[in-house]
């Protein structure tokens, strides 16, 4: 177990990914009393299976578990003819709740201080995750251009993400009405963590949001980030530059959020007569 332990935290994955992989390999040893690579293929298909289905994990849980598992094969044990053998999960298309504006701006709406209407509006303008924002502290964010740096994230990743006029306004307004945990005076340190709450914290204010908006979609952070992503592709946004946002390691990935999008058809372009217009172009 150290082995492999250490083997992720030299590699850089994310504290999560850590987590996951050591948990599948914890939970296999404790069933079968052996290591995996002691077993068949069959042994360690069974037991992926039969395991999340008693857990009632999601096809994208089980993707995780399977990673772990073929990881510590291939690394590890340095079993490659086991490794090869376990399939990966197929999920069956990519199936996300978005919300339509109506509901954004009902949640909006609902929220009852200046705190809450800073989470919902930071997780749907930015596409930020919920461990990414408990995280942030105050040198986080640049205010003069309107951005937020995002260290370390899934993968040890750091990005940039761009909020605009109406974030900052509840930026500055939350900033200067709310006591730190430390002091009666507004928030003035940059060391200083922006809301300093837990990710049960998030979760927990806005089911209470959504409750009183009377929203009947299932709502979590994540839908705020699946939300994102496609009115930012609805609004003219480019996969490219949706990716990056997000923190996706491949395109592949942010491609799926396309089915969901509703794109504008752009304009015929002549070629020819774009070649053209630039021939009488000054050159640079």
């Amino acid at each position: 177990m150290e082995t492999l332990d250490n083997h992720i935290i030299i590699s850089g994955k994310s504290i999560s990914t850590r987590r996951r992989y050591t948990y599948v390999l914890h939970k296999f040893i404790e069933l079968h009393q052996c290591l995996p690579e002691e077993c068949s293929k069959t042994e360690i298909i069974n037991f992926l299976i039969r395991w999340s289905k008693e857990k009632g994990v999601q096809v994208s849980t089980l993707k995780s578990y399977v990673f772990g598992m073929r990881y510590y094969l291939k690394n590890i044990a340095e079993r490659l003819d086991l490794y090869e053998k376990i399939p990966y999960p197929n999920e069956n298309g990519y199936n996300v709740d978005v919300l339509n504006i109506s509901e954004v701006n009902l949640l909006f709406e609902h929220c009852e201080n200046d705190r809450e209407l800073l989470i919902v509006q930071a997780l749907y303008e930015t596409g930020i995750r919920s461990s990414e924002l408990v995280k942030l502290n105050l040198s986080d964010i640049d205010f003069h251009n309107k951005s937020i740096t995002i260290r370390e994230s899934k993968n040890r990743k750091t990005r940039t993400v761009y909020f605009g006029d109406n974030l900052l306004q509840t930026l500055t307004k939350y900033l200067n009405t709310y006591q730190t945990l430390f002091s009666d005076k507004p928030k003035q340190h940059s060391y200083q963590s922006l809301l300093a709450v837990s990710k049960r914290n998030i979760n927990y204010t806005l089911g209470k949001i959504v409750k009183r908006s009377s929203i009947t979609k299932k709502v979590n952070v994540h839908t705020l980030r699946h939300t994102f992503a496609v009115h930012y592709l609805n609004f003219g946004g480019t996969l490219y530059r949706l990716q990056k946002l997000l923190g996706h390691s491949r395109l592949s990935t942010t491609f799926n959020y396309l089915q969901y999008a509703i794109l504008l058809e752009g304009k015929h372009v002549s070629l020819i007569d774009k070649l053209k217009e630039l021939e009488h172009q000054p050159q640079i």
